[in-house]
């Protein structure tokens, strides 16, 4: 969500696993344009292998709460992506007892995040073999060990900043993750933008199901659909794997438009701007075409490299 992505996996409940990206990561040559993944976030609790669990995600406030519970024991986790920063953040609550907990970055394929003091770092850059110099971090002033107890919630944050928001994007990341936080600001301010963002349009109809993967639609083009020149690839902006499918790229043909049809009669045109930043962008490298071959056509690439 605005210019950052996460995923989390609720099983099993005793590691919870974040999946982060960063919407600008991309290599782009001429032989294969694709997004990377940036990041894992895990949150360990041993004590709580077996536990029972439910995950509900309120899409009105874009905040996904897990409970979990085993022998009288309550471990509350609620995530999201800030609307309005690069930061993910995580609070826990637990009541019935304490337990003991673990929170750790790590790089996407695994190894462990850099250290820088008491923050972990995460950055991932392309200089070669790519038409532009890409690049994004992620940084988690890690507490490590900690015990969680009834009645004192513990917050985390993982803050990430890319190329394309700022040039120094490894020492911002890092500065802000360590920067003492408002939680209640941040959650007013997240809350704020996803209430605007609902308010530009409705619909109601006698299918609920129907309605309700219309609104999740929304949901997921207002999550990945932000940044500026960044449309979207296969998968959104989140990826769980190193090797996606077709490297979840996009092209240009219905992979890339399909998800945007709905956008603009929802008045959700902000959304809409990556997707036509890069019509625009290839129709731009494509005007060479017309002036060497005479063309009165654009003959379009479906890679979009």
């Amino acid at each position: 969500m605005r210019r950052c992505s996460a995923t989390v996996t609720f099983s099993p409940p005793e590691r919870l696993q974040f999946y982060l990206s960063k919407a600008d990561l991309w290599t782009l040559n001429p032989m294969r344009a694709r997004p990377w993944p940036l990041a894992q976030f895990r949150l360990d609790f041993p004590g709580m292998t077996g536990a029972s669990y439910n995950v509900t995600q309120d899409l009105r406030r874009a905040i996904t709460t897990g409970v979990f519970k085993k022998n009288g024991v309550t471990l509350t986790v609620e995530s999201a992506v800030a609307a309005t920063d690069n930061i993910l953040w995580v609070q826990l609550s637990v009541t019935g007892g304490q337990i003991d907990g673990k929170a750790e970055l790590f790089c996407a394929d695994g190894k462990p995040a850099e250290k820088n003091g008491a923050v972990q770092v995460v950055e991932r850059r392309y200089d070669e073999d790519t038409l532009r110099v890409t690049g994004a971090a992620c940084a988690f002033a890690s507490p490590g060990s900690f015990i969680l107890k009834p009645g004192t919630p513990v917050v985390l944050r993982v803050a990430a900043c890319g190329q394309a928001n700022r040039s120094d994007y490894h020492d911002d990341a890092v500065i802000r993750s360590a920067q003492v936080c408002d939680l209640r600001e941040l959650r007013r301010d997240h809350e704020t933008w996803w209430a605007d963002f609902w308010s530009k349009s409705f619909i109601e109809i006698p299918d609920k199901k129907l309605e309700q993967r219309y609104y999740l639609s929304h949901y997921c083009m207002a999550s990945c659909s932000r940044l500026r020149h960044f449309p979207p690839g296969l998968y959104g902006w989140t990826l769980s794997e190193e090797t996606p499918r077709w490297s979840g790229a996009y092209f240009n043909n219905y992979n890339l438009y399909a998800p945007f049809y709905g956008l603009y009669a929802a008045n959700h045109i902000e959304q809409a701007m990556p997707c036509t930043d890069a019509v625009i962008g290839v129709i731009s490298a494509r005007l060479h075409e017309i002036i060497l071959f005479s063309w009165y056509r654009q003959l379009w690439p479906v890679s979009s490299a």
